[in-house]
């Protein structure tokens, strides 16, 4: 049994995760905006070193125009939710699901398909 109906955690990491996040909430009042970007800021994308690769991807959910009778007859369409690498614009994976939400990102950045 789960207090407020919540479901149980799929990965014990979005704990950390979530704690991680609030600090990053308080760190700019505490230690100030300019050391809280240092230590929080993405490094820049294009770096000097040949040797490193850098991996761009970008995703999408879209609405397809697939309609079907769901329960109680009502009228119903999917989401599909896809992961492509910018520069090859390669599909690296895909999940079609009722809703686009985190499980549907979840299960295509994890499963890759």
């Amino acid at each position: 049994m789960y207090g407020r109906g919540w479901k149980p955690l799929k990965d014990q990491a979005a704990i950390s995760n979530y704690l991680q996040q609030t600090e990053q909430l308080w760190s700019a009042h505490r230690y100030g905006e300019l050391k809280s970007k240092e230590k929080f800021a993405l490094p820049p994308l294009l770096q000097s070193c040949l040797a490193c690769v850098i991996v761009l991807w970008y995703s999408d959910g879209t609405k397809l125009n697939y309609y079907y009778l769901g329960e109680a007859g009502k009228i119903q369409t999917c989401q599909v939710y896809e992961v492509m690498d910018a520069y090859s614009e390669v599909l690296l994976g895909y999940h079609i699901s009722k809703t686009e939400d985190f499980e549907a990102q979840f299960y295509v950045l994890q499963n890759g398909n």
